[in-house]
């Protein structure tokens, strides 16, 4: 691995998607550049355990990162604990061994465009022949039940795991090629909803109907971008150019129709969950968006046998602390700026 061009790559890439949020949004909910940095120490030395853990357990690369929960939460925390190594006091030494883990894992788990610029591709080319043999033929109205299905889940993974980490309920992925089945200017996208149910955050959940939706789609003139945050970007009409579907409820294929008690399940307990998160207090808003950031980690630390919540010290360090607050360059230039320096991990910088 030549380090610094593999560091440039993924600055270069993260840089252009983080830039393009809004950061204004984050006002009244979570900004991980706000309470992240409350934990750099503790946190940051976490995550190097967890490092030489994985290398004492003998775990392979792309086993530690299917623990994830998606491909895009992978890159995010990548990103994310990156950020905040650049608050903690560790070495330049430190900071790469964070940057190589997790490029590890990225580069024995995807199959090309690492740090997704455009695409987020996972999925084998025997692997995608078979989900195209096994589809239904679409309608409109399929397609708008599908289409409101994936806006509640998309309100679920903000509700329960904040604006930081809703990709621990969600993925998209593609584009992927179709032409050869279904003709040209086909594509299969695949997008999964896991972690509905999460009980050790939310007791709320545990009654719902269901942990996972799992929906494909083959488009016919659409184009489709994603980027390192799971934002989906699509060019065309997805209600009428929706030529076949699948859909799989818990593991196990189902019909449409079914989805809409559950979508008004979802709708109703994303509402509820984030009132619920609204109404806590300061140090408890602090506690749980902690919680909801380990959670990433969960299926990771039980393979190791440990527990995945964020231990004592990690929230001894932020008790009692404001949150950390700095000004956005209103120049676009500048935040990307900011940003890259930030997240590199041979540089000191910090905001």
């Amino acid at each position: 691995m030549n380090l610094n061009r593999e560091i440039d790559n993924f600055l270069d890439i993260f840089t252009e998607a983080w830039s393009a949020m809004d950061f204004d949004t984050f006002d009244n909910t979570i900004s991980w550049a706000a309470y992240d940095p409350l934990i750099a120490n503790t946190w940051t030395k976490r995550i190097l355990q967890m490092i030489d853990d994985c290398q004492k357990a003998g775990l392979q690369s792309q086993e530690i990162a299917k623990l994830f929960p998606t491909a895009s939460q992978l890159r995010g925390m990548k990103g994310f604990d990156l950020w905040l190594a650049g608050y903690a006091n560790v070495s330049r030494r430190e900071k790469e061994k964070i940057f190589a883990f997790y490029f590890s894992l990225l580069r024995n788990y995807c199959l090309e465009d690492l740090y997704c610029k455009s695409k987020n591709i996972i999925h084998t080319p025997e692997e995608t022949d078979n989900i195209t043999t096994k589809l239904k033929l679409a309608t409109p109205t399929i397609a708008r039940t599908l289409g409101r299905t994936t806006n509640a889940c998309y309100h679920l993974g903000h509700a329960m795991y904040s604006d930081m980490h809703p990709s621990i309920v969600y993925d998209n992925y593609g584009p992927y090629r179709a032409d050869e089945k279904h003709g040209e200017d086909h594509i299969l996208v695949i997008k999964e909803f896991n972690n509905i149910k999460c009980p050790e955050l939310w007791s709320e959940t545990t009654e719902l109907s269901c942990d996972s939706i799992r929906i494909f789609y083959i488009y016919k003139d659409i184009k489709m971008t994603v980027d390192s945050a799971s934002h989906a970007v699509y060019i065309g009409d997805l209600i009428n150019n929706l030529q076949y579907y699948g859909l799989e409820i818990d593991g196990l294929k189902s019909a449409p129709h079914k989805l809409i008690p559950i979508v008004k399940e979802l709708e109703e307990i994303a509402v509820a969950m984030f009132q619920k998160f609204q109404a806590l207090n300061f140090e408890e808003r602090k506690e749980k968006y902690f919680h909801m950031k380990a959670y990433a980690y969960r299926d990771l630390h039980k393979k190791l046998n440990q527990d995945w919540r964020p231990a004592a010290e990690i929230l001894q360090e932020a008790r009692g602390k404001k949150l950390y607050t700095f000004d956005w360059p209103p120049d676009i230039d500048e935040q990307r700026k900011l940003i890259r320096n930030t997240m590199d991990p041979r540089t000191d910088f910090k905001i």
